[in-house]
């Protein structure tokens, strides 16, 4: 994850808690089905999160991280944004 990125972990911040609306929460939950899919901000296995875990997290992604011309492998995630719009 580049430097612009959020992570929040251990503890839990609600999804709703980003600047802007056109920011989007992604999950990090491998091996699950929310894995990289927008975060649904409640407990596994409804949610993302997993009580107890700072494994399981929510993290940023702006409009204005996936303009930049840099190659980072969170890029994949821009598609979320565009299927927004």
């Amino acid at each position: 994850m580049g430097n612009d990125a959020e992570i929040l972990a251990p503890e839990r911040v609600s999804v709703d808690a980003s600047l802007d609306p056109e920011d989007i929460w992604i999950c990090h939950h491998p091996g699950t089905k929310f894995h990289g899919e927008l975060c649904i901000d409640e407990p596994y296995p409804d949610g993302c999160y997993e009580r107890g875990s700072s494994t399981t997290y929510c993290w940023l992604l702006t409009p204005g991280e996936c303009a930049s011309d840099r190659d980072e492998p969170w890029k994949e995630y821009c598609k979320l944004l565009d299927d927004r719009l």
